[in-house]
């Protein structure tokens, strides 16, 4: 783990002390530092406040990624007796609790996306044509039920040919668009 250390006066009149500690996993592409720990000081020694932060997601070598979140912040009051702590904690909600993509057979193109499954349970799947990879339909099933389902039809030219959209949730707004091509 790359560890970045910045020291700077946070309140010149009163000579503190700051010192940040940063996680700064491959600097290269679009990644985040995130920051460990502070601790605050009097002067260059005395030792006020500490701040530690924990992440989820972490990295094989234990550091926080890209898609890391703050799961936990302890704060520690040094400078009374005895130390005061506190800490926060968040949790997060899983939004898929499952996708599917197909690995093997002859009924989906391999590696299209086939289902995913929310964390409220509600869940979509998706068909495809096997020879062009197209989308040929689609479901959102919410509690257990068919909400919203779309048909996909295709030109010859590879352009959208017809949709056909049956919302069960508010069936006016089922509807069939087409369209056709003369090239």
């Amino acid at each position: 783990m790359k560890i970045r250390r910045a020291t700077r006066s946070r309140s010149p009149g009163l000579l503190n002390r700051t010192r940040y500690r940063f996680s700064c996993t491959g600097l290269t592409g679009s990644f985040s530092p995130r920051e460990l720990s502070r601790s605050i000081y009097n002067g260059s020694s005395t030792l006020l406040r500490t701040v530690q932060t924990d992440y989820n997601n972490l990295s094989q070598d234990g550091t926080p990624t890209n898609s890391s979140l703050p799961i936990r912040k302890t704060t520690t009051l040094t400078d009374v007796s005895p130390s005061l702590v506190t800490k926060t904690e968040w949790d997060y909600d899983t939004l898929a609790s499952g996708v599917l993509y197909t690995t093997s057979g002859t009924t989906q193109p391999i590696g299209s996306l086939t289902s995913v499954s929310l964390a409220s349970g509600d869940s979509d799947t998706f068909g495809y044509d096997t020879l062009t990879g197209r989308l040929t339909s689609y479901t959102f099933n919410m509690n257990g039920v068919v909400a919203k389902s779309g048909g996909f039809a295709w030109n010859a030219n590879g352009s959208l040919g017809q949709l056909e959209l049956t919302d069960n949730l508010t069936p006016g707004n089922s509807q069939t668009c087409s369209r056709t091509c003369s090239h």
